[in-house]
């Protein structure tokens, strides 16, 4: 436990909290020529957006003596636009990435007393949020191949009686989108509960988004970011869609001022430009197929991915593999579970090198591909 002492008194951290460490999205990457870690989008935006960007910035940094717009008001009706199926700015809420808004939602509904559930394997960053807040995790788990059927879903809600779900759509780590009628049950079977479908890599999926069903069911929450398909993981933008009143609540949980106006003018031109910022997607999907065809064709079996990364297995010691890469300068992550690791799809570059260091191993380990 973290403690700051004077000859008087210790002052530590929240009991609960004792042995919680800080979430840590990657290792180092000093020196890395091949970040396939983080499943950012290997391609910068265009340089026609980049250059609509530029434009706008300048103009809003001849304000940056006022402060930004404590609403975003223009962000929202941009996000609204994009998100489509009539949603409209009172249904949206943007903040610093998903994370911060998924934090506002589990103040704002979680704490001391209330029960988060969650089915590992899923985004670490869901259970890490209850902890912070104090709410009581609970792991529902999934089935051994790691998917979700509606009747395990309904049982355990049954049992836990949770006052947040918190499910990635389609999965991370594994990648796996849910059946429909497993998301129908999440839903239904939890009308007292805050449902949470985390569509992160929503648009590189081949299943339908829940986000219009949010106009019918009040306890649904939609998370989504501008991080992945639309390439801006540094700009740091997510987003919530969810009935007028959730977003309510949820903007009495955020700070004053949530996104810089730079961001938020950053978001707007690549949200108006979004098709071209799409364009880059089915390169990634066909180079995410050709991978995971490789991946098995070498005895390194995977999850069937609708994302951009694959899940793989296969190796006889994740560590010595991971040491491996390492060495190459190639980053990927351990994210569990365990014997599996996670590789983001990169340029046709990236995933060349990344397949030279497994066909090095092989060649060095004449077992390594045993299970």
């Amino acid at each position: 436990m973290t403690t700051v002492g004077t000859s008087q008194r210790q002052i530590s951290v929240r009991d609960d909290l004792a042995g919680l460490t800080p979430y840590t999205a990657a290792a180092p990457l000093n020196g890395v020529m091949h970040r396939l870690n983080n499943n950012e989008s290997p391609y910068p935006p265009p340089a026609d957006v980049v250059a609509s960007m530029l434009t706008q910035l300048k103009k809003t940094l001849e304000h940056a003596h006022r402060y930004p717009d404590t609403t975003v008001t223009d962000l929202r009706d941009s996000l609204a636009r994009y998100v489509g199926h009539d949603i409209q700015p009172a249904q949206i809420w943007a903040g610093n990435g998903s994370n911060e808004v998924l934090l506002q939602l589990l103040l704002a509904y979680g704490g001391p007393g209330r029960r988060v559930l969650g089915f590992t394997p899923d985004f670490s960053m869901h259970r890490q949020l209850a902890a912070i807040t104090g709410s009581q995790w609970h792991d529902g788990t999934r089935s051994n191949d790691f998917t979700l059927s509606a009747s395990h879903a309904r049982s355990v809600i049954a049992r836990v009686r949770p006052h947040i779900i918190m499910v990635s759509n389609p999965n991370n780590p594994t990648g796996m989108a849910l059946p429909h009628d497993t998301l129908e049950a999440l839903v239904d079977a939890s009308r007292d509960s805050i449902v949470v479908i985390d569509e992160a890599y929503h648009e590189f999926a081949r299943t339908r988004s829940v986000v219009p069903h949010v106009h019918e069911h009040q306890n649904l929450v939609v998370a989504r970011t501008l991080s992945k398909a639309l390439a801006l993981a540094g700009v740091r933008i997510g987003y919530i869609v969810a009935a007028e009143a959730r977003i309510r609540d949820l903007r009495m949980m955020a700070l004053p001022y949530p996104i810089s106006s730079l961001a938020a003018t950053t978001a707007e031109v690549a949200l108006a430009n979004a098709p071209r910022l799409l364009e880059q997607i089915p390169a990634i999907l066909d180079e995410r197929d050709w991978l995971r065809t490789e991946l098995d064709a070498r005895g390194f079996p995977t999850t069937n991915s609708d994302a951009n990364f694959l899940l793989f297995t296969g190796m006889a010691c994740a560590e010595g593999l991971l040491e491996d890469f390492r060495a190459a300068k190639i980053a990927v992550r351990d994210v569990g579970p365990a014997g599996w690791l996670r590789v983001s799809i990169g340029t046709p570059a990236d995933n060349r090198a990344f397949l030279a260091v497994l066909d090095s191993a092989n060649s060095a380990h004449p077992t390594f591909t045993d299970s």
